[in-house]
């Protein structure tokens, strides 16, 4: 979803489903609820998303489906006026607490937005139960021997 920042007066409240998203599949189309609201020359997105999502555990590979809340916010300028933003930093900025995005177009993209903070709350090493990061199945397959699961290939004669 993108919205146009000349539809913007004040504030606008948003509300939208969506079922795609690059890097990830999702079971559900993600709830996406928020608002902009127009400050000066500011456009601050606040909003929030509930998502499931189809992985697959790093131990089993089987499916598994985490769900996802989160929170994002984020304050968006004008081209022009990113721009001048981008101008006025020196080489050797302190980071503040506020960030910018430009608006690409003089829109604002909800769908990539909601993207970044779904991949970064995403989990690296997602299990399907606790039983798959056992201690007991890491130490059994950690031996210096072979491991009984390879042990057939070494009759395969080449």
């Amino acid at each position: 979803m993108k919205i146009k920042l000349s539809e913007i007066v004040n504030e606008k409240e948003f509300t939208y489903e969506n079922g795609e998203f690059e890097d990830f599949e999702v079971v559900y189309p993600a709830k996406i609820t928020g608002r902009i609201q127009k400050i000066g020359n500011r456009y601050q997105v606040i909003g929030s998303y509930e998502v499931t999502v189809k992985l697959e555990c790093v131990r089993c590979l089987k499916e598994i489906f985490p769900k996802l809340k989160g929170s994002f916010e984020a304050v968006y300028l004008d081209v022009k006026d990113y721009k001048s933003y981008l101008e006025g930093l020196g080489e050797i900025e302190e980071f503040d607490n506020i960030s910018f995005e430009e608006a690409k177009n003089n829109e604002i993209d909800m769908n990539s937005l909601v993207r970044e903070h779904i991949l970064l709350e995403l989990l690296q090493n997602d299990r399907c139960s606790p039983e798959c990061e056992s201690i007991e199945d890491i130490e059994k397959y950690s031996k210096d021997e072979i491991d009984p699961r390879w042990h057939q290939l070494l009759e395969i004669e080449i």
